[in-house]
């Protein structure tokens, strides 16, 4: 298989694959011992080692997990079907992963053991000092979070941002994947991470993800410079080969990507009023919980909401963004504490298709100060870097 290649041997654990090293020559086959690689520290552990491939990561090592709608009848000896790609690596240990021989006299170790299963400091990687575990996230009803993207997700691209590719650089005029870019650099894109950083649209969002993390992790010790996008598409076919993926890497996410419900698990109707989900009190009290869902929380947890009598500018500019951002959400926001809202909100609430394709989030950019909620995500040096790695954010104000 030549070096480069797309997809590599498999290793038997679900994400990585084994791709050959080009820097394995006849004199690294010639000192080769596979006995000693595994059992002999001094040798494995050698820096002089050049082994003969090398491990690539894919996104299901991070992101695919037992699937709770089918699990396994032997949990010991669990089947390709028993496990999805939507659902996040709930039972990721991040320090024994990475750091499987611990020392708990070490930083690194009690970094890594911080963080519980299923979560990550996504920031670590920039040596920003904050340490700052969240969820691995799972990756549901993408369809509607990016028909969300379309009423509050515009963005402007800066120069730089806009040699992404976009989706309609490979799908045909009148696809419905083309609504979320308009020439010149107009996109219609989601807040995929916590900071909002990836507002590229869908394929720079995807692309990025095989970049931003190429250089010295924790110890840090080399100067970096920015790697622009027309420099690694002129010089990496890796890069080529990932912009060429992408987009059927985003078809299989709109169709993959559906919900796990409780009703769906075995034996999962007895969770429901202890399997009397019909009981008239029982109906009486979600319909209530329904109600204050409404009131309270819809406003950012649903992607379904009410259309106002009078034009908001969060509607009309597709998205609070720019120097007037708070004077938009703060119009939206009482304009969601007003009657109007609620009894149009608890409508669309008791409905019986609330939760049919709802993303159970607005995609809004909701301000720090109102949540009051840990800044060191939004605020992380990582988004700064990022944004200086790869040239391809755009700007605060957009």
């Amino acid at each position: 298989m030549p070096v480069g290649s797309f997809y590599g041997y498999a290793t038997g654990i679900v994400g990585l694959r084994l791709f050959p090293n080009p820097q394995f020559d006849a004199a690294a086959a010639a000192r080769w011992d596979p006995a000693r690689y595994y059992n002999d520290p001094t040798y494995y552990y050698s820096k002089e080692l050049v082994r003969p491939y090398r491990v690539g990561m894919s996104c299901a090592f991070c992101h695919v997990g037992p699937d709770p709608t089918r699990p396994p009848a032997d949990p010991e000896h669990p089947k390709w079907e028993n496990l999805n790609n939507s659902v996040g690596a709930q039972y990721f240990w991040v320090d024994r992963i990475f750091d499987w021989k611990a020392d708990p006299g070490s930083y690194v170790y009690q970094m890594f053991h911080t963080s519980r299963p299923g979560s990550l400091d996504t920031s670590l990687v920039s040596t920003d000092n904050i340490n700052n575990p969240r969820t691995m996230n799972a990756i549901y009803n993408l369809g509607p979070r990016l028909e969300q993207a379309t009423r509050f997700g515009k963005e402007t691209l800066g120069p730089g941002s806009d040699n992404n590719k976009q989706l309609n650089d490979y799908v045909p005029p009148g696809d419905p994947l083309t609504k979320f870019f308009v020439p010149p650099n107009t996109v219609y894109s989601p807040r995929v991470l916590k900071d909002g950083s990836d507002s590229v649209g869908a394929l720079g969002a995807l692309n990025r993800v095989y970049l931003n993390i190429h250089f010295n992790a924790l110890v840090g010790g080399k100067t970096v410079t920015p790697i622009e996008i027309a420099t690694a598409r002129k010089n990496s076919s890796y890069w080529e080969a990932t912009e060429a993926q992408t987009v059927n890497l985003a078809r299989f996410f709109l169709r993959a990507a559906t919900p796990h419900k409780l009703s769906a698990a075995p034996d999962g109707a007895k969770y429901f009023n202890n399997g009397n989900a019909n009981d008239t009190a029982y109906v009486a009290r979600v319909n209530n919980g329904k109600v204050i869902f409404a009131d309270n929380c819809a406003r950012c947890h649903s992607s379904k909401l009410p259309a106002p009598d009078s034009p908001k500018q969060i509607m009309e500019a597709q998205g609070c963004a720019g120097p007037n951002y708070l004077k938009c959400w703060d119009e939206y926001w009482q304009w969601t504490m007003s009657d109007e809202f609620k009894t149009k909100m608890r409508a669309i609430v008791i409905a019986p298709d609330f939760l049919d394709n709802n993303y159970l989030s607005a995609e809004h950019r909701v301000p720090v100060t109102l949540l009051q909620t840990n800044a060191c995500s939004p605020l992380a040096t990582n988004t700064t870097f990022l944004r200086r790695l790869t040239k391809i954010y755009p700007p605060w104000d957009q």
